[in-house]
């Protein structure tokens, strides 16, 4: 992954955004992230009940030979999704996990954006206070790297124009505390 300022990450976000939208662009207050990974990046995304072993993974993205592990036909399996497939955990469609979901999507099109091609699997992971960390969990989940994604599917989800209006901006668009806090915290610098 290359690594990119802070202004440079929200700048390449607003500039796909904007390409997505084209001629609605300034009036749009809300992205449809789907449409966004489906119709402009041309990235699957599907929704699976996952049977990992760490419970906090609830998004993939698949690099064509790391094995998932999810329940199939009431079964936990593994299974390979073809290379640049969004996996989102099925729990996180339910309408009050919106907020979450979206971000997770937008969190897991970040890493192809920034990655440009995916070269391994990745995870989007939810800290858990009640969970004991091993020394290599801890330091993936607050990783610079995945900080730059964080920052980049926040990007994806907020356009730069909303961010003085950040309560508006969350409960209009549902879209996670994560990323308000994200975008809101790099403007404020």
């Amino acid at each position: 992954m290359s690594f990119f300022t802070y202004d440079e990450i929200d700048e390449l976000g607003e500039g796909l955004i904007r390409q997505y939208l084209g001629p609605n662009a300034e009036r749009a207050r809300r992205v449809d992230i789907e449409g966004l990974v489906r119709n402009y990046l041309k990235l699957p995304l599907l929704y699976c009940s996952f049977a990992e072993h760490y419970m906090a993974k609830i998004g993939f993205i698949a690099d064509g030979f790391t094995p998932l592990h999810i329940v199939e036909n009431g079964k936990p399996t593994e299974r390979v999704f073809a290379k640049e497939t969004i996996v989102i955990e099925n729990c996180l469609r339910q309408k009050h996990e919106s907020g979450r979901r979206r971000f997770t999507i937008s969190h897991e099109s970040a890493h192809y954006v920034m990655d440009r091609t995916v070269q391994y699997a990745s995870f989007h992971r939810e800290f858990d206070r009640e969970r004991v960390y091993s020394l290599e969990d801890f330091s993936g989940l607050f990783s610079f790297e995945e900080t730059l994604i964080d920052q980049m599917g926040a990007a994806l989800l907020i356009r730069s124009n909303l961010t003085a209006d950040m309560k508006h901006c969350r409960g209009y668009a549902k879209i996670s505390s994560a990323a308000v806090i994200l975008r809101h915290s790099r403007r404020s610098i």
